[in-house]
């Protein structure tokens, strides 16, 4: 047996990281906290003063931190009203997301066709049953976003306000396949609001979305939704960026053979 082994070629090498920025370190050990059951569900979050004190950095470094937790779907909720999630949801999550990122890489012109299906639904749900407590929340988030001053940061809001749409559906599945697909809309978002004007246009087309929420219109609030993805597309299209390398090494292929 352990013939066999020795005959499997060679084991796989691993570098330990070393130079993860603070707010990533600090977003290991959170993360590592809840996996161990330090923190449980349902459990409030310390505040950022005393994260900040606990782990011996600044609030924006906490900030950072928990907004990358947030975005995982560990964390949910704003201001001092941020409670520890369920790890069931993330295990899911994380194991579509290990799916896709072992096949090297999906064009994004597939993750939008997914996208639109759920956000599209997601919308049209969350202007009828979100709670007024939950619209409130969104409002604030919203007002993160118009205050975002770079991209990396109103990326992390932009997803938080898509994963607070999916969390007034009152449907624990809609959060875990967006969650799923979060890492891949993450990178998409960084890339798209480093485009001159995008971020006024974004801000301007969930304002739309809010709106429609807040007055209750589900048709209006599905169409906004809409025209935001397709706008989105349009600008990860006119970028050049619509493919995914394996993908594009995968075409050439196939002409060569063509040919």
């Amino acid at each position: 047996m352990s013939e066999a082994r020795s005959e499997a070629g060679p084991k796989p090498q691993f570098q330990i990281v070393r130079n993860l920025p603070m707010s990533a370190r600090v977003a290991q050990q959170l993360e590592d906290a809840i996996v161990a059951g330090t923190f449980k569900p349902g459990d409030a979050l310390p505040t950022e003063r005393e994260l900040g004190e606990m782990f011996g950095v600044s609030r924006t470094v906490v900030r950072e931190a928990v907004k990358s937790l947030t975005a995982k779907g560990m964390l949910a909720g704003s201001g001092r009203g941020i409670k520890i999630l369920g790890l069931e949801s993330k295990m899911v999550a994380d194991s579509l997301s290990l799916y896709l990122r072992g096949r090297g890489g999906v064009d994004y012109s597939s993750v939008h066709e997914i996208r639109t299906l759920l956000e599209r639904r997601i919308a049209r749900l969350a202007a009828t049953r979100g709670t007024d407590e939950q619209i409130e929340e969104l409002t604030i988030e919203l007002g993160r976003m118009r205050a975002a001053s770079d991209p990396e940061t109103a990326s992390f809001e932009d997803v938080a306000f898509h994963r607070m749409l999916a969390a007034m559906t009152g449907n624990p599945l809609f959060p875990v396949l967006l969650d799923s697909i979060g890492e891949i809309l993450l990178e998409i978002r960084r890339a798209t609001l480093k485009q001159p004007g995008r971020s006024a246009q974004a801000i301007e087309q969930h304002e739309a979305i809010l709106e429609q929420i807040v007055a209750r219109d589900a048709e209006g609030a599905e169409r906004a939704m809409k025209e935001h993805l397709a706008d989105s597309y349009r600008i990860w299209e006119a970028a050049g960026l619509t493919d995914s390398k394996r993908t594009r090494r995968r075409r050439t292929s196939k002409q060569r053979t063509e040919e």
